[in-house]
């Protein structure tokens, strides 16, 4: 029984493969033609048909701006109470961590 249903799984597949991996012709339809891509740079294809490429400098006239009263209490006071929160986290944080734990031998009450 066994014999027969493998060979019958061996047929099967040796059948079927090839079927399934035909492939059909496909007739071919007449389309529009492929557009080729110019993958030269904007410089060169400017360069090839001729065009003179004038290059204008950039004048800017901004300043660059000047601060406005000197030291910037807020941001100072943002800054520490950032640095104080993130030490105060870490502190914790290790002291957590370094604490002993308390495990059932230890602090359970036997009954």
């Amino acid at each position: 029984m066994i014999r027969t249903f493998t060979l019958g799984l061996v047929l099967f597949t040796v059948v079927a493969a090839p079927a399934a991996a035909r492939i059909e012709p496909r007739p071919h339809a007449p389309g529009p033609a492929v557009a080729q891509h110019d993958l030269r740079s904007p410089d060169t294809r400017d360069a090839a048909l001729g065009r003179k490429v004038v290059v204008v400098p950039l004048i800017s006239d901004r300043r660059p701006a000047e601060a406005a009263g000197g030291f910037d209490w807020s941001d100072a006071a943002l800054g520490s109470g950032i640095t104080a929160g993130l030490m105060l986290l870490l502190g914790v944080a290790g002291a957590l961590t370094l604490l002993p734990r308390r495990s059932e031998s230890q602090g359970a009450a036997r009954i």
